[in-house]
Order: structure tokens, then sequence, then C-alpha cells
């Protein structure tokens, strides 16, 4: 059986991934339009939101919606079902991009390799369904989830830890990649 590689995207489209998830991060975090988390700020009076800071117990995660208020909780539900799914998807898009070149400059082991492509879905994948329990979570508010609402710092927490592994792993076995070319050009 003939298996191919996937493509190795060049070091400019690994560049042009991260501006383009740059922007849309500016676009979705930082413009005062709605659905956007600088829209859920202002109308929640300014309070973090549980994506951005996770809470372990249910008390605190409906101590939190609670302190939104209404107008707070409708735009962080447009938030959790808009543009909090675009930023994700560009993200894994930059994450994958990323993989892939390390991939292609480090010809990894294959469970290495295995690991990168993998990466990336397990950032997206707890990050979306942290949206869908928040979202569920606001939709019944003041109807209270417990178990959900207790799961929902773990899932974050979970989306962080893949985010941030999808980040370091390409970026160490780039790094040593590199120190292993200077070595033998030395």
């Amino acid at each position: 059986m003939n298996r191919t590689s996937p493509p190795v995207p060049s070091g400019r489209t690994v560049l042009a991934g991260l501006a383009g998830t740059l922007f849309v991060f500016g676009v979705t975090h930082l413009l005062p339009l709605p659905g956007t988390l600088h829209d859920v700020m202002r109308k929640n009076g300014g309070h973090t939101i549980l994506d951005l800071q996770p809470v372990f117990s249910s008390q605190g995660v409906y101590r939190r919606l609670s302190s939104f208020g209404e107008a707070g909780r409708e735009a962080y539900f447009r938030m959790m079902l808009s543009t909090d799914i675009v930023f994700p998807l560009a993200f894994t898009m930059f994450l994958g991009l990323l993989a892939l070149y390390a991939m292609g400059k480090t010809r990894p082991r294959r469970a290495i390799r295995f690991l990168l492509l993998l990466l990336p879905f397990g950032y997206l994948i707890p990050d979306l369904a942290e949206n869908l329990t928040i979202a569920w979570l606001i939709q019944d508010y003041p109807i209270r989830h417990e178990e959900l609402a207790s799961a929902l710092g773990y899932i974050t927490a979970l989306k962080r830890t893949c985010m941030y592994a999808a980040l370091f792993v390409p970026m160490v076995l780039l790094s040593i990649n590199q120190a292993r070319w200077r070595r033998r050009r030395n």
C-alpha cells in the first residue's frame, strides 16, 4: 500500500496562517462589534467570562453567570454561537499548518506525527464543547445543570492544555531540528 504524506506548507504559508489568525483574533476579541468579547465585557459589567478564567464548581459558574446580568448573558450567548466558533476554527487551521510544517521539517517518528496532527483537534473539540456547554447553561438560566456546570472548568483546562501543547510540541521539534542543523554545519 502506497501511503503519501500530507503536503508540507511553506514557512510563508504558516506565517500567513498566523497573520490570518491574529486578524480574526483582533476582530472577534478587540473590536466593539456585536457578538465579540469586547461587546460581552461591556454588557456584563466587565466581569471575566467563563472560558477565559475557568471555574471548577457549579456554584462558582452560576455566581459568575448571575453577575453578568441579563444583557451580559445574552451577549455571551450570541458570542458562544458566533465569533467564538470563528476564532477557534481559524486558530485550529493555523495549528494544523504549524503541525504539518514541523512534520515536514523534522520527520518525527510515527507516534509524534500522530500527536502533532491530533493536538489541534484536541484544542478545537473541547473549545466547541465549552461553547455549547456555556450556551446551554445560559439558555436555560436560571434553571441549574449542576453536573454540566461543574464539568465546565475541566473542559476549559483541557482546551488550554491542548492549545499550549499544539503550539509547544511543534516549536520544540523545530528548535531541536535547528540545533541539530547548526551542529552539523559547524
